[in-house]
């Protein structure tokens, strides 16, 4: 089989290249989860964590798919994934949260529709503390 690229780097050419390649490693390795930290810092003090895989949008069109940790904060919610996002709490509703025993919980974020699957019993202390905390906006 015939490789779809195929080049010659001379060795100034192929230094630029592996730094490059160094620099985005560094920047997907420690530059984003660094931006999760700094929002983690700015909402206050932790109250409930969960690490779910969570599906965004209606039944129809659904994105993500992937293991997202949702923390409830002080002053807001945070969801991270490779960046992380905070979200104000008169932003976030309570779907459903009767299947929270099942290890389901519909939310409503910004408007968006958002399914988390995961732990149970992390999933009724997430429900339990975004309740308290819109309860409190």
């Amino acid at each position: 089989m015939k490789p779809f690229f195929q080049t010659t780097l001379s060795h100034s050419a192929g230094a630029v290249a592996i730094g490059l390649l160094i620099i985005g490693v560094l920047g997907v390795f420690v530059l984003l989860p660094a931006i999760s930290r700094i929002a983690d810092r700015s909402a206050g003090q932790l109250i409930a964590q969960a690490r779910v895989i969570a599906s965004f949008g209606q039944s129809a069109f659904r994105s993500g798919g992937a293991f997202y940790r949702f923390s409830v904060y002080d002053r807001y919610l945070v969801v991270c994934f490779m960046t992380a996002r905070s979200y104000s709490y008169n932003d976030v509703r309570l779907v459903q949260e009767k299947y929270v025993q099942r290890g389901k919980l519909t939310i409503d974020l910004d408007g968006i529709r958002v399914v988390l699957w995961g732990n149970a019993e992390s999933l009724e202390r997430l429900a339990t503390a975004l309740s308290e905390r819109m309860a409190n906006k």
